[in-house]
Parts: structure tokens; sequence; C-alpha cells
């Protein structure tokens, strides 16, 4: 039973967020993105010392007005497993069920469940019950009960599970949060149920700065002792660019310091990863360094995520940084309008030879009206690349392009366009195929296009640094 509420767990992000993307939502859940995308299928591999080779193929369906449909056929090596799931919702008056049908294909077995969700609004949810399918009918697992302080501010979440002996629910977890006069969450606590009463067993409290929505710090208590604190600091725009973690001394009754970390670029900040320290003393500002990471800026079309990030640990012994893993973002247009992706993961293994442990492969399209969303950069262009026109990235002075071949005529003109659709670079060639750039562009986005006697031959991005 737990084995598949944990892997209906692993998958149910997705479904929270519509399906946008669910490519970089299975890796790395603190993306932000630039134009809504809706994943059409994916493939993940995964290699794992203690299991080897696990696959997941996926394809996923969205139906007008409704959540996606989800089919997984699923392998893992050791031990052997094949298996298969299917979900699938349907609506009906204030609720909204999803079905999960999962398929042993080497034992002939199949474990169904569904999960339903009361109330109008699915965002906002006011009971969700967990059911399994056994002996022909639908029995009880888990529910957890809302309730809210006004429109979409939670106050209590109330968690239980089914006794099947005695035929009554149990109280299992119930979650309490408090909000100061702006809506700002200001605590969260959380309490188990013993017996016949209640048992307080962690507490977060959070502190605002004036003007920020972002918590300046949280204490996180283990009944009513405190056991750590984190201190954050952002940036004008909002973004996180440093922290610092304080560990509760019992002895001395004081926090003291143990660990910061600092965003000190874009890129870095969009990964929430950046360089981390440890603290020599706990009451001194002297500091390790444990980790950083560099990142290479991503293309900024499609997401923010930093194209490429290695991380590298310190090692004290020698003095020196050593790479760790690596990880790469990579998006492509295709010429039938969709999008295809890969994120690729890879150790530094004891041999100094760099072993991939992740990758993913995605297709995807764009969803309705999404350039709407954006009308200050209007990015209609950039979904109708064709890689083809021959300028290399980044961009220098002076390159030279050789035209694509067509049986068009007359000369060639190449034009250069701002992200906000500005023409900022337009020049005529002759017709001998070979042309030098010589755009004097400040950094940033570009789209450049080519035509030859009024005829479109190729669009491409460019990126100048």
């Amino acid at each position: 039973m737990r084995y598949l509420f944990a892997f209906m767990l692993f998958i149910a992000p997705v479904f929270h967020l519509s399906a946008q993307n669910a490519f970089l939502q299975l890796f790395h859940p603190q993306y932000q993105e630039l134009t809504p995308l809706i994943t059409d299928s994916l493939f993940v591999r995964v290699r794992n010392p203690q299991v080897g080779e696990i696959t997941r193929a996926i394809g996923i369906k969205h139906p007008e007005d409704m959540p996606p449909s989800w089919t997984e056929v699923r392998s893992q090596e050791k031990p052997l497993e094949l298996c298969r799931l299917n979900l699938y919702t349907e609506k009906a008056d204030n609720r909204q069920v999803t079905y999960s049908d999962f398929i042993d294909s080497l034992k002939s077995d199949t474990l169904r469940s569904r999960m339903t969700t009361f109330g109008n609004e699915p965002a906002q949810p006011d009971s969700i019950l967990d059911e399994i399918w056994r002996k022909g009918e639908w029995e009880p697992v888990q529910k957890s009960i809302f309730t809210y302080i006004g429109p979409k501010i939670l106050g209590q979440r109330l968690d239980m599970e089914w006794n099947a002996a005695s035929g009554l629910w149990e109280n299992v977890q119930i979650t309490t949060y408090l909000y100061d006069g702006q809506k700002r969450m200001t605590q969260r606590e959380e309490q188990n149920w013993f017996g016949d009463d209640w048992s307080l067993q962690h507490t977060y409290k959070y502190a605002y700065r004036q003007n920020e929505n972002k918590p300046k710090y949280l204490v996180w208590y283990a009944a009513k002792m405190p056991i750590d604190s984190t201190v954050t600091w952002y940036d004008f725009q909002g973004q996180e660019d440093s922290s610092k973690v304080y560990q509760w001394n019992t002895t001395q009754s004081s926090w003291g310091q143990q660990s910061r970390r600092i965003l000190n670029n874009e890129a870095a900040k969009m990964a929430l990863a950046g360089n981390t320290y440890t603290a020599v003393d706990a009451s001194t500002n002297d500091w390790l360094p444990k980790e950083q990471r560099e990142f290479v800026a991503g293309e900024g079309v499609f997401t923010d995520e930093p194209q490429e990030e290695l991380l590298r640990s310190f090692n004290t012994s020698s003095g020196k940084w050593q790479d760790k893993w690596r990880r790469s973002i990579e998006y492509q247009p295709l010429t039938d309008g969709r999008i295809y992706g890969t994120i690729r993961l890879s150790e530094l293994g004891s041999d100094a030879n760099w072993s991939e442990t992740f990758f993913a492969e995605g297709w995807f399209h764009l969803a309705p009206d999404s350039l709407k969303m954006d009308p200050a950069k209007d990015r209609s262009e950039t979904f109708t690349f064709s890689y083809t026109c021959g300028l290399y990235n980044p961009y220098v002075q002076n390159q030279t392009l050789s035209f694509p071949a067509t049986e068009a005529t007359g000369d060639y003109e190449l034009k250069i366009f701002g992200e906000e659709g500005r023409l900022v670079f337009q020049q005529r060639y002759n017709s001998n195929g070979l042309a030098t750039v010589s755009a004097h562009l400040m950094p940033g986005v570009y789209i450049v296009s080519v035509s030859r006697g009024g005829v479109p031959l190729c669009t491409q991005k460019l990126i100048a640094n």
C-alpha cells in the first residue's frame, strides 16, 4: 500500500502544475519558465548502483478542460521489474476522481486505486479521499480534510487513516497555519495523534522584513525545543541571494552558525543553488568552502534554467576543488512545431571518468494562448526556428554566413531583430552565396531571418555576449 501511494506522490506534482513542463519538474522542481510548455511524452533513464538501470516511458494526453491522463511503462534491472501505470481523471458535480492502475507485468497482478478531490475549486479542495480496489469494492485508505480562513488561505489540514478492523477513521496528523495581516504565513504547526490526544511534533515559525513577501528567517522547533534557524536575504527583484543556517546549542542555550549559501549570479538564483560554506567555529565568521557551482546561463527562450551546471566539492586535505557532477539542459524546436528537450546528469567516478546517472528527454508543445502572456516581448518568431542560417552562437562581429540553397532568385537579405521585435540590422548581399555579418550587437538575444528575392529561407536565434 505505501509503495503505491509513494509512487503516486512521485508524479503528483506534474498534475498540480497542469503538466506545464513536467520535463523539468521531474528533476528540478524550482524551475522558472518563460514560456508555458505542455508535455506530450517523456523518457527517463536512471542508473542506480543498488537496482541497476530504471527506465520510464511516459505518454501524456490533455483532454479539454481536464487534467492530463498519464500512461507509463517502467522497468528495473535488480530485482527485475516491469510494470505499467495508467492514470486518468473524471469529473462529476463538485468532485474530481483520478484513477490509477498499477499493473505488474511479470506477476500479472493489478493494483487499482483512486483519489477523489471534493470541492468546486481543484486548487482549494474541501477534502481528498484515497481508496484502493479490493475484493470487488472500493476500500478507503486515507483522507485529508481542509479548512480555510479566507479565499485560498489554508487554516488547517487534518489527515486520517481508515481502520478496516473497527470500520472507523482514525486521526493521524493535523497541521495548523497562522498568518499576519498581509496574509503571510507566520507559523506552521504539526501535531500527531497518539492514543486519545494530539501531541505537538514540529513547529515552523516565519518572520518577514517590511514589504517583503518571502520570510527573512525560518525557525524549526521539535516539540518546543528549537533545532535550527535559516536566515535569508533577497535582491531587489525578490530573488534569494544568500542565506545562513544556525544550529541551536542546548548546552549553552544559544544559536551558533552552521553553514551559509551564496547565490552570486542570475543563473544561480534561478536554480536556487550556489556556493556553500561550513562554519569553522559556531561563534565566529570564519568559513570553510564546501561546494561551489558554475553555471552557463540558459538561452532564456523556453526556461530560465541554467543550460549547464557543474558542482565541485572542496577537499580540505589537499586544499583543492574536485569536480563532482554536472548537469545540462537543452531545448530544440522541431519542424512540426513541437519542442524537444534533454536533461543529462553525470557524476565523476574514482577513475576520473564521467558516467551518466540520469537522462531524460521530452517532447512538448506550446500552451494555448501562451504568446499572449508576454506582450512586452512577443516571442512568436522564437518558435519557428530553423537552424539552417549558419550563424554561430555566441555571435562575434564579422562572422561569415553561407546562405542556404534555394530555387529563388535575386539578392539575399539578412535582418536581425531584437527580442522586442525592433529591427537592429539589415543588409543586402549579392548572389554569390557568402556574406560577412558585421552587425554591432549589444549583449542579448536576437532573431535572424534570411530571405532571397522576398522568399523567406530560414530563421535563427542569435546570442551576443
